[in-house]
Parts: structure tokens; C-alpha cells; sequence
């Protein structure tokens, strides 16, 4: 994740590049993912995806081309209905639910999660109210906490339940998948609440001496 807010810059400069051809920025960060994924995992023997810990750099750099991509297609009012909106999201989800489940190569299950968070950024643009209840609210409020600690939120659980229960996490029955699935978001909370708040209304309250006066924390989007 660091590594994608340094070289950031660069990818704002690609984006810029294709700043009036939005499709073809999105099918180029497809076809560049192509031989990425299939490389890596020819050169190493590894997935790419799995790749978190020791290859994060790399791995995040082309989900976060495909984000870029999907931005500039988001912001070119691509999607102006809800309708359509609803039937890419549906369409994607499907996809993934069908990739994960036939095996299909790890890129294809990446591009499907993209059209997902496309079909969601459209959903809300074009004046759906489905995802705006004060819950749906407060989960995205805390996602950032998701992001943070599901990988060691799985290394926990699956290494515990391993040596407790000798589970084997590559094989895991439904019933432990689904506590490690569901679980991550009531340890996201925590972490929200006891580091991610306090730290950003921290620095929020403390601007650094160059600053003029330091900077007012402001409520989270959708508190009251």
C-alpha cells in the first residue's frame, strides 16, 4: 500500500494520458494483468495474489492501475442509470462467484472484483439510496479497518485453528470459512475504534509547527 501512494505521481501521469479515452485505460490495465499474473507465477511457482507479504509491491500494482482505470471510466458518467448499474454489479458478482468457483486464472477473478466496485461507485452516482442506511454507512466507515487487518486476521486464525483443532487452512469446512470471513469485520471495528480514530483525530488536532493553526478533526461521512 505504501508503495502505491509513492509511485502515485506515476499513475496519476498514465491516468492523465488517458484522461478522454477512459475504455481504453481500462482495457489496457486488463491486458497488462494478463501477462503479470501469468508471468510471476511461471518465474516463481507462486500466485500473485497470494503474494501479499513478500511481493505487495508488485502485486498492488496492477489492481491499482484497474482502480485508476475504473475512475476515469466512473467519472465519465459511463453509467447514468440505476438500472445499468444494477446489472453490471449483478453481472460481475456472478463472474467472480463463477471464476472462484470453476478455478478460472487469478486475473479473471481481479477484473471481476473491479467491475464490482465499478457497479457499486455507478450504483451510488446514479441516485440509488440502497447503499445508504446508517449501516451501510458505518461498514464503510470502518473497510479501511478490513483492509488493514484481514491478512493478520486470517495468519491468526487459520495458523490457530491449525494448531488447536488441526484444521488445515487449504481445506477448511464451510462452517470455520465462514467465521474467518465474518469475523474480520467485528476485529476491523475494534481496530477502528481503538487506533484508527483515535490516530486521525490525533493528527487532526496536532498540525505540525510549520502549520498556521492546527487543523479541526470533522465528523466521519454520515455520523450525526
Amino acid at each position: 500500500e505504501w508503495f502505491a501512494y509513492v509511485t502515485f505521481p506515476a499513475f496519476a501521469f498514465v491516468a492523465v494520458k488517458f484522461w478522454d479515452r477512459p475504455r481504453l485505460a481500462v482495457a489496457s490495465a486488463l491486458a497488462a494483468m494478463i501477462p503479470l499474473y501469468i508471468g510471476f507465477q511461471a518465474i516463481t511457482g507462486e500466485l500473485l495474489t497470494e503474494a501479499t507479504i513478500r511481493w505487495g509491491a508488485l502485486r498492488i500494482v496492477p489492481c491499482f492501475a484497474l482502480g485508476c482505470s475504473l475512475w476515469l471510466l466512473w467519472r465519465s458518467g459511463a453509467v447514468t442509470t440505476q438500472r445499468t448499474a444494477l446489472i453490471i454489479l449483478s453481472a460481475a458478482l456472478l463472474l467472480l462467484v463463477g471464476f472462484t468457483t470453476v478455478g478460472a486464472p487469478d486475473w479473471m477473478t481481479v477484473a471481476a472484483c473491479g467491475g464490482i466496485v465499478f457497479g457499486l461507485g455507478a450504483l451510488g452516482s446514479s441516485g440509488s439510496k440502497l447503499l445508504t442506511n446508517k449501516t451501510f454507512i458505518y461498514l464503510g466507515e470502518v473497510s479501511y479497518a478490513v483492509y488493514m487487518v484481514c491478512v493478520p486476521w486470517k495468519l491468526v486464525v487459520t495458523e490457530g485453528l491449525n494448531k488447536v483443532l488441526g484444521v488445515n487452512p487449504e481445506a477448511m469446512p464451510i462452517g470455520w470459512w465462514l467465521v474467518l470471513f465474518v469475523g474480520v469485520v467485528p476485529a476491523a471495528m475494534v481496530l477502528h475504534h481503538l487506533v484508527e480514530r483515535p490516530a486521525r483525530t490525533f493528527m487532526r488536532t496536532h498540525a505540525p509547527r510549520f502549520a498556521s493553526k492546527p487543523v479541526a478533526a470533522k465528523p466521519a461521512a454520515g455520523a450525526v
